[in-house]
């Protein structure tokens, strides 16, 4: 029951971020005017599309150095050499 609902938050989330992405994309096409400086910045939905990416890359190097910076699930409790008793 419990991955259902689960599974039913992602999907939802999921269409959230696309149905944003999408807002931005066509909001970019009608409100900005950007005053381009380098060649890329004249490609359409440049703004959008380097602002997901740069999401994308966050989260991406949040997990790699998560891997470097956990701790075991014990470790608190090997460290006093007590459990919760």
């Amino acid at each position: 029951m419990k991955e259902k609902a689960h599974k039913k938050i992602i999907k939802i989330t999921r269409s959230s971020f696309l149905a944003l992405f999408a807002i931005s994309l066509v909001a970019e096409m009608f409100f900005v005017h950007p005053h381009v400086i380098f060649g890329p910045e004249a490609s359409p939905f440049f703004y959008a599309l380097f602002g997901f990416g740069s999401g994308v890359i966050l989260i991406v190097l949040v997990k790699i150095l998560g891997l470097f910076i956990k701790r075991r699930p014990d470790y608190y409790q090997a460290q006093n050499g007590k459990g919760d008793e």
